[in-house]
């Protein structure tokens, strides 16, 4: 079984990566981290 999230691919994605660093460095929780972990121990 292979979970995979989905990386930079083109040049809208690095903007969105950009938008998403930015939004990181200003983030002080880690829901995203949380769901995502979750996600996968649902599927595994």
């Amino acid at each position: 079984m292979i979970i995979a999230f989905k990386g930079t691919c083109s040049g809208w994605d690095v903007l969105q990566d950009v938008e998403l660093m930015y939004a990181n460095l200003v983030e002080t929780d880690e829901d995203w981290q949380i769901d995502a972990y979750n996600f996968t121990q649902q599927i595994v």
